[in-house]
C-alpha cells in the first residue's frame, strides 16, 4: 500500500491535540479539510482510527496502535531528513568564475580566503581571461560569473564594485622615480608600455599628445601584465597598469600615480541575466563585493 505521509502527519496531529478543530487551526486548515483526510485515511486502511461516539474525540483501539507506529516512523523520517541535509551541506559544490589577470592577483586571493572560511563547500575555479573572452564565457555559461571591467551589455547584469586607478610603473633610472606622481603630458617622453586590450588606455593617451603637442609612443607587444612590469623595471619604457595589480607587486618608490587628467577604470561583477544564479554563486559573488569595495 502506497502510504500518504500528509494524512498520517494529519492523523498524529488530531490524536495529539484530541481535537479536529485544534489540529485545523494549528496548520491553518479548516475543521471539514481535516475531517475529510482522516475519512480518507480510514478509507485507505479499511477501519475508523476515531471514536465519533462521543463529543471527546478518542482513538479507537485500531488508531492508537496506529499511532505509536505513526510517531515512530515520522521521527525516523525527520531524521533522515535532516542527516542527507547535512550530506547536502557538506558536499562540495563547483563554482566557475573569470577575472581579469590584473584583477586576480590583487583581489583573489582575499577573495578565496574568505569564501573558504565561510562556504567550506564551495569549490572555485577560476579562469583568468582578458574583458573580452570574459563576457563571452559569461554569455555561454563556461562560468558563473566574471569579475572586470564595465562595458555596455544589454544581455548582462553588471555590478558595480568601484573604480581602479592606472599607475605608471618606472625604473630607478627614470628621472620621476622616486616621485608621488607625475602628469600624462609628462609620461609622453617615454615609451608607454601597454596591454594589447588597453584601448581605452592608448586613446586616452593620444588625446592628451593632441593636447600637449606631443607624439605618443605606445609599446604594447607583452601579453602579461608581469612581463610588461618587468620591462618598465628594466627601462624599456613606462608601463601603465592597474594600482591594484602592482601595489603588492612593487616598491612604491617605482610606483607614479598619474594626473592631469589621470586614468581610471570601474570595476563590476558581469553574470548573464540567461542564467539562473545559484545560491553559491550569489554567496560568492557577495563575497567578491565585499573585498573589492573594501579596497577602495
Amino acid at each position: 500500500m502506497n502510504w500518504n505521509l500528509k494524512l498520517i502527519q494529519t492523523f498524529v496531529l488530531v490524536a495529539k491535540e484530541s481535537s479536529f478543530s485544534k489540529a485545523a487551526k494549528a496548520i491553518g486548515r479548516t475543521q471539514p479539510a481535516i475531517s475529510n483526510q482522516i475519512r480518507d485515511l480510514e478509507e485507505q486502511i479499511g477501519f475508523s482510527l476515531f471514536d465519533r461516539s462521543s463529543r471527546v474525540v478518542k482513538l479507537t483501539a485500531e488508531g492508537e496502535a496506529l499511532l505509536e507506529g505513526a510517531e515512530r516512523a515520522i521521527g525516523e523520517l525527520s531524521i533522515g531528513f535532516m542527516n542527507a541535509k547535512r550530506v547536502a551541506d557538506k558536499r562540495q559544490e563547483n563554482l566557475r568564475i573569470a577575472c581579469l589577470p590584473t584583477l586576480s592577483a590583487g583581489y583573489l586571493p582575499d577573495i578565496l580566503e574568505f569564501t573558504s572560511d565561510r562556504l567550506p563547500q564551495v569549490n572555485i575555479l577560476v579562469r583568468e581571461l582578458n574583458n573580452e573572452d570574459l563576457l563571452e564565457a559569461v554569455r555561454s555559461h563556461e562560468v558563473d560569473f566574471g569579475i572586470g571591467v564595465r562595458v555596455p551589455a544589454d544581455d548582462c547584469h553588471v555590478k558595480m564594485l568601484g573604480t581602479d586607478k592606472m599607475v605608471a610603473i618606472v625604473s630607478e633610472k627614470n628621472p620621476y622615480f622616486g616621485a608621488a606622481e607625475v602628469s600624462m603630458e609628462d609620461i609622453l617622453d617615454f615609451p608607454i608600455l601597454v596591454l594589447p586590450q588597453a584601448t581605452p588606455t592608448i586613446l586616452a593617451f593620444e588625446s592628451v599628445s593632441v593636447r600637449a603637442n606631443k607624439k605618443v609612443e605606445v609599446v604594447h607587444r607583452f601579453a602579461q601584465p608581469e612581463t610588461l612590469m618587468a620591462m618598465a623595471l628594466k627601462n624599456v619604457g613606462v608601463a601603465i597598469l592597474p594600482l591594484s595589480y602592482v601595489a603588492r607587486k612593487q616598491d612604491p618608490q617605482h610606483i607614479l600615480h598619474l594626473t592631469s587628467p589621470g586614468l581610471e577604470r570601474q570595476l563590476a561583477l558581469i553574470w548573464c541575466k540567461s542564467r539562473v544564479a545559484s545560491t553559491a554563486a550569489l554567496q560568492v559573488a557577495e563575497i567578491c563585493t565585499s573585498a573589492i569595495s573594501i579596497s577602495h
